[in-house]
């Protein structure tokens, strides 16, 4: 059966490692798309309801962590992870889970980084 995944924050980490398992069980292709880009999301999210009706699959996965000896000033660190964090996160789930076909799935998964 051919299903779709989109994978939000896949260059790293753990959704490198959830695409990578995707990509062992069904045949993968890569769509680039920036979170804290709204046109990104738009056109992404055109582009998977146009090409194949809908997604199977949301993984939202994109965010950002600051560890504690990051030299950022408080109010950067608060701005990247607010935007990323909550408002990318916002946006990919007002475009996305309209697409998500029946019996579809939706998972946000959020972590938190200290080193």
């Amino acid at each position: 059966m051919f299903q779709v995944a989109v994978v939000t924050g896949s260059n790293k980490g753990i959704g490198l490692a959830i695409v990578r398992a995707l990509c062992r069980l069904f045949q993968g292709d890569f769509h680039q798309l920036d979170v804290n880009d709204l046109n990104s999301i738009r056109t992404t999210a055109d582009y998977f309801k146009e090409e194949y009706g809908g997604v199977d699959v949301l993984v939202n996965n994109a965010g950002e962590a600051f560890g504690d000896s990051d030299p950022s000033p408080f109010a950067v660190q608060a701005e990247v992870t607010l935007r990323t964090n909550f408002f990318a996160a916002r946006d990919m789930l007002s475009h996305f889970l309209p697409l998500i076909k029946p019996g579809g799935t939706n998972t946000h998964l959020d972590s938190q980084r200290r080193t």
